[in-house]
């Protein structure tokens, strides 16, 4: 059933590797942790309509994971899913992952012809044989017109949501769910449809509706997280001194307690103990300390979703990452990444949730309307992280695999980060 090698290699070498896109994107369960990644993938400098084929396109992003990027480097030890492409499905392909950490995905509104049915519906039978999960994605509409095969042969069904309401759908996914007790709700915009597909009996959801100021209300006293976020935005300002940083600092005795500990702990190593704030602005440099009064920050967050606090990480270093080439200050550009997603966690419009920090002015702008070179860098990391690669390629601010290479480098960063911060 194996593509043969040399024909998979004649396919993955017409591009060189480093403009292939990758980028993962979490499915959550019922808490809202992480329960798998997709992995979303384009090709630099192509539009969708001038794209390799269907097969070659799959087979290329698996390779590029495995053997070039790494798996666990994308994923961890998370359930990884990967598109499969109705001509890859029919052709047969050797998978070069762990089974039990790879789901295949196949867009199941398709009607097979006569002649490539067999063939599909036994490949995926060996898949599934091999310890494969397999998921059939479908438009919520169409939900009950799956080819029969596939839909046996499938243990997870994925239900497109976009613009949907999911109630309109109740008996549907109430037929779907005597059948199939693992549902995926996809492309979720709001908490709305999480907490309607909640209630429906859907176990996974995918979607940017964590990201939403309506996903969480504000909760208790705003004044701890608000005294930090001071601490942020005078750490990014040239206006404000050595000596005015050390004064903000000191009014949260828990900040400068976690600080202390955090710089005297193994994940620095310093030959001398630090005992003062001072003493570490001196060692660590304004930026540095800005990237630990970040993961510290945090903490005042630790009721929002874990992956949401880590986005907000990569955002930031991510950001930083691609100040290659500009005068902007690095700290300007973190702070930007960081609190691009302020929104989400205050549970209000970013206008409020920043109008009473003193942040220079190109942040603010930055923040708030996506303008000048702080505003262009923000885009593009949001867009690369949404995998809407047209954007992306319009961009001039750096090659693709710089691209890649500081989204991964932020990925591997946020994780660290967010495990310091737990200590």
């Amino acid at each position: 059933m194996s593509l043969a090698p040399q024909l998979v290699s004649s396919r993955l070498s017409r591009l060189p590797q480093d403009e292939i896109h990758v980028v993962r994107q979490p499915i959550f369960d019922r808490q809202q942790r992480v329960l798998a990644y997709e992995l979303i993938h384009g090709v630099a400098g192509e539009a969708p309509s001038e794209s390799l084929s269907a097969t070659a396109s799959a087979a290329r992003v698996v390779l590029a994971a495995v053997t070039e990027i790494g798996l666990e480097r994308l994923v961890g030890r998370a359930t990884a899913h990967f598109a499969l492409p109705l001509e890859l499905a029919r052709d047969g392909f050797s998978w070069p992952l762990p089974p039990d950490q790879t789901v295949l995905n196949l867009a199941a509104d398709i009607v097979p012809d006569e002649v490539g049915d067999s063939a599909l519906l036994e490949n995926l039978a060996i898949w599934r044989a091999e310890g494969f999960r397999l998921a059939a994605r479908l438009p919520i509409d169409y939900a009950l017109q799956a080819h029969p095969g596939i839909f046996s042969l499938c243990q997870m069904i994925r239900l497109d949501m976009t613009d949907r309401n999911p109630a309109d759908y109740v008996d549907t996914v109430r037929h779907l769910r005597e059948h199939r007790t693992y549902l995926i709700a996809d492309n979720l915009s709001d908490i709305a449809q999480f907490n309607v597909c909640r209630d429906m009996g859907f176990r996974g959801f995918h979607g940017t509706f964590l990201q939403q100021p309506e996903a969480f209300p504000t909760r208790g006293s705003a004044a701890p997280k608000n005294s930090r976020l001071e601490v942020l935005a005078a750490l990014q300002s040239p206006d404000y001194s050595i000596g005015q940083i050390v004064s903000l600092v000191s009014r949260d005795l828990d900040l400068v307690h976690r600080i202390l500990r955090i710089l005297n702990s193994s994940y620095y190593s310093f030959d001398v103990e630090v005992t003062s704030i001072s003493h570490g602005i001196n060692l660590l440099g304004r930026d540095k300390l800005l990237r630990l009064c970040s993961m510290l920050v945090l903490a005042a967050y630790r009721d929002r979703p874990p992956w949401l606090l880590g986005n907000v990480l990569l955002r930031a270093r991510m950001c930083e990452s691609l100040r290659r080439g500009t005068e902007i200050e690095i700290g300007a550009l973190f702070i930007t990444g960081m609190l691009s997603h302020l929104d989400a966690l205050l549970g209000e419009p970013i206008a409020t949730a920043i109008r009473d920090l003193k942040l220079a002015e190109p942040v603010r702008a930055a923040l708030l309307h996506r303008e000048g070179e702080i505003g262009d860098i923000l885009s593009l990391v949001e867009a690369y992280e949404s995998g809407q690669w047209d954007i992306v390629d319009q961009s001039e601010l750096a090659s693709p695999a710089d691209l890649r290479e500081a989204y991964l480098e932020a990925l591997a960063w946020a994780e660290d980060a967010l495990s310091v911060q737990a200590d």
